[in-house]
């Protein structure tokens, strides 16, 4: 799905995704500083206004009296043997309302959104509850010198691509307006960052295969009507940023319930987003790619690597999206 211009504001989504403690949401923080910023096209007069916002997948949880029950085997205690146990399942794909998402990520595209209250409020008038005020996150693991280079290489880099392309080729109607208007010619860019375990899954896949060991209770779907988009949710997103973990490195964080819940969830899910299905190697499978544009990140690469990626790939993005209406 191409980004869309509102007449106002122009809107990329950008996905993130990845098994629990891959960085999802250190990664995106670190993106809205960067791509947070506003500088002038020199020789042109414009402006370039570029604002980031975060939007969770937590945020779309089902209620939790419909939050599906699974039962899981565990090892006895002292050496016995295997028994069962029961728990809501929170990581499920089942416990998370993509319907609402769906509409949710539409009416950023339509109705455009420039500053955090805009999408606070917009998210409110959805009957969402955004998480990302309260959503804690550990240390951002690049310093915040290093941060700001960055930012300022993004700049240069935008700065110098966007020159590329004429003004009256950009087919950007917030530009004329501005300027008819005696403002100058402004360009108002939204990035929207979706991070989300689930973000990739394989809709499919889970609705043709049923879990016996999950039992799905009563869904509550007052909170917005069902998504009338048959288009899977990766079509939402103009670029697809996969990120990578080990299962002894997710255990560390996660212990009990990564073993039996979480890990085994997002195998369940994802298998064919890897060569080979296989998760731990975590090489992202030429399908993934070629198929369905998903570009992923080893384990093993420092978290400030992983940022300037991830900058290059915001930032292909906008330029890419040049023209297009």
């Amino acid at each position: 799905m191409s980004r869309a211009s509102n007449g106002d504001v122009e809107t990329y989504i950008i996905g993130i995704s990845g098994p629990t403690a891959s960085g999802k949401t250190t990664l995106a923080r670190l993106l809205r500083k960067i791509f947070t910023v506003t500088f002038t096209l020199p020789g042109s007069g414009t402006t370039v206004s570029i604002v980031t916002t975060i939007l969770h997948q937590d945020d779309f949880y089902f209620p939790e009296s419909a939050i599906p029950i699974r039962r899981v085997r565990v090892p006895g205690s002292n050496g016995s043997l295997e028994q069962y146990v029961t728990h809501a399942d929170w990581d499920c794909a089942e416990s998370i309302d993509f319907s609402l998402l769906k509409n949710v990520l539409e009416r950023f595209r339509t109705a455009g959104c420039f500053s955090v209250e805009e999408h606070a409020q917009l998210l409110r008038r959805m009957g969402v509850n955004g998480i990302e005020e309260t959503k804690s996150v550990g240390e951002e693991r690049v310093p915040a010198d290093v941060v700001e280079e960055v930012k300022k290489g993004v700049v240069s880099l935008l700065t110098k691509d966007l020159l590329a392309t004429p003004l009256a080729e950009t087919g950007n109607q917030a530009v004329k307006a501005d300027t008819v208007a005696g403002q100058g010619p402004i360009r108002r860019i939204h990035i929207l960052l979706v991070e989300g375990l689930l973000l990739y899954h394989d809709e499919k896949s889970v609705a043709c295969t049923p879990d016996p060991d999950l039992t799905i209770r009563n869904i509550d779907h007052s909170r917005a009507p069902i998504s009338t988009s048959d288009l899977p949710l990766l079509s939402f997103f103009d670029a697809r940023i996969l990120l990578h973990n080990t299962y002894s490195s997710a255990l560390a964080r996660r212990a009990m319930r990564q073993t039996y819940v979480v890990w085994p969830n997002y195998v369940r899910y994802h298998k064919r987003l890897y060569e080979n299905g296989d998760m731990e190697r975590g090489e992202v499978s030429e399908w993934a790619r070629e198929v369905l544009g998903v570009q992923g990140v080893r384990a093993d690469v420092p978290m400030e690597e992983v940022m300037r990626w991830a900058c290059g790939i915001v930032a292909e993005t906008v330029v890419a999206g040049r023209g297009r209406k």
